[in-house]
């Protein structure tokens, strides 16, 4: 007998306004009776829905579990496009700057977080990945039960500008830099400044600064912070207790007031107001407007402060100078070294220390062999092993004893080259005041009257030289001698 055909049933579809979904009523089962698929498709056809797999596929399993007192269908809603945006390269966002954490070596003494450590600069070298343009995307259609399209909004475009000068970026979106500086996010711009520039002071607003590029500064820096850069840095205002490094030639036009606590490392020349209570090694020459009052000063080059005065403290100068006062009229005691740069000095000494060490270990090394091979061959045989450990030890010391010879050479070089004891005083030397050479160290009995110049005669015997009548006096006249041993001075 045929199967009769399913019967339509009437079932009331309700759609919502947007198209995107729709329910069909079925009601409760009467006396079992089961639907199919095609009737409900019918049915929700009839009430507009556009058939296809997708909407069959969730009658399908509105059906699996039986006859559902509601079947509910749904169309594909658009997918709105994404913003473009900066994907930052690592250590690069600038809304990321790094703050004192536990995890940061930004602690004092006592293990407490440093804040005056925290640094808001990233530095950023030529070629190094700064960050990827992310381009906004188109995002994706929809389409409703009746088979509309629904559009889809697009992405904007990340609001930031690219700086072209300074900043090279692929056809991938990839910007790498094109100079070594700091990364600079203004104004939805970013670039690399070749320069650091510090509108106002350096402290707890801008943090401690450690960048690659020249930094100048319009105002002061306050007591603790440090400036470090491996380029020139200049100042405008005062220098409070900080610590300065450079790696090339350092202004301050403000001066510096250290405190006993403030320290300046200068890799270049150095040219200030006035230095008071600070601890300063300058590897060039070094002009000082005012005054050097209680200062440590080790300059590698020459100390130019014709119209300054030199009181109290300790300075080191290697090249020729020039100051105009050294000492007080209180005879506060001030030593001058001159022809002596302690930095250099030390490295040499550091270099002997190593060299004496070595040859130590070599030592123990032979008198080790020594003993083994006492034992005669047939105990010896026990110690091969050790025997080419020392073998190889012995490799090891003599090139490092010889590199360190050839270092120690060099700086003797280096140093023998730049020296020079010649010192112009042009309006007064004040009793009391030391001055040392590599050789003596002369205290001053006697107040001694510029312009004069203190340098060493064919001898090698310290002399004072008269500027006006070019006459010279042996120093032991005005000054107490003692004479020194290398490395007392």
């Amino acid at each position: 007998m045929p199967t009769a055909p399913k019967r339509t049933i009437d079932w009331p579809v309700q759609m919502a306004g947007d198209g995107l979904t729709a329910e069909l009523y079925l009601g409760r089962a009467e006396g079992g009776e089961a639907v199919d698929l095609e009737q409900v498709a019918d049915a929700l056809a009839r009430g507009g829905v556009v058939m296809d797999d997708v909407i069959r596929e969730q009658i399908a399993a509105a059906l699996k579990g039986g006859r559902p007192e509601v079947v509910v269908v749904s169309g594909e809603p658009a997918v709105d496009g994404e913003d473009g945006c900066m994907a930052w390269g690592a250590g690069m966002s600038p809304r990321e700057r790094p703050r004192p954490s536990e995890n940061q070596q930004s602690k004092d003494a006592a293990g407490a977080v440093d804040y005056y450590a925290h640094s808001k600069f990233i530095n950023v070298q030529k070629n190094e990945l700064i960050a990827h343009v992310v381009e906004p995307t188109a995002g994706e259609v929809g389409r409703d039960l009746r088979g509309r399209e629904i559009a889809a909004v697009p992405g904007e475009p990340a609001e930031i500008e690219v700086d072209d000068a300074s900043i090279r970026r692929e056809d991938d979106g990839a910007c790498y830099a094109r100079i070594d500086g700091v990364l600079s996010f203004e104004a939805g711009r970013v670039a690399v400044e070749e320069q650091l520039t510090i509108k106002g002071n350096v402290d707890f607003d801008t943090g401690s600064i450690d960048v690659l590029c020249p930094v100048q500064v319009a105002g002061a820096v306050r007591d603790r912070f440090v400036i470090a850069t491996q380029r020139d840095l200049s100042v405008r205002g005062l220098i409070e207790a900080a610590t300065i490094r450079t790696g090339g030639d350092f202004e301050a036009a403000g001066g510096v007031a250290g405190k006993q606590r403030g320290r300046l490392e200068i890799g270049g020349d150095m040219k200030a107001r006035y230095l008071n209570q600070v601890e300063a090694d300058v590897r060039g020459d070094a002009v000082i407007e005012r005054e050097i009052m209680q200062c440590m000063l080790n300059v590698g080059g020459g100390l130019r402060m014709e119209r300054g005065a030199l009181i109290s403290g300790r300075v080191s100068v290697t090249g020729e100078s020039a100051i105009g006062q050294i000492g007080s009229d209180s005879d506060e005691p001030t030593v001058i070294e001159l022809g002596i740069d302690r930095r250099i000095e030390a490295c040499i000494a550091e270099a002997d220390r190593a060299i004496r060490k070595l040859e130590r270990q070599r030592g123990q090394g032979e008198q080790r062999r020594g003993e083994i091979e006492a034992m005669g061959p047939r105990h010896a045989s026990r110690f091969g092993d050790e025997l080419r450990q020392l073998d190889d030890l012995a490799v090891l010391i003599a090139r490092r004893h010889e590199h360190l010879e050839r270092k120690r050479k060099r700086l003797l070089a280096k140093y023998a080259a730049k020296r020079e004891v010649k010192l112009r005083v042009g309006r007064v030397i004040h009793r009391r005041t030391q001055i040392v050479t590599a050789g003596c160290r002369a205290e001053l009995r006697q107040p001694l009257k510029g312009p004069l110049w203190v340098m060493l005669d064919e001898a090698g015997k310290l002399i004072f030289k008269d500027e006006r009548d070019g006459g010279s006096m042996a120093i032991e006249g005005v000054a107490t001698v003692r004479q020194l041993v290398k490395g007392n001075s």
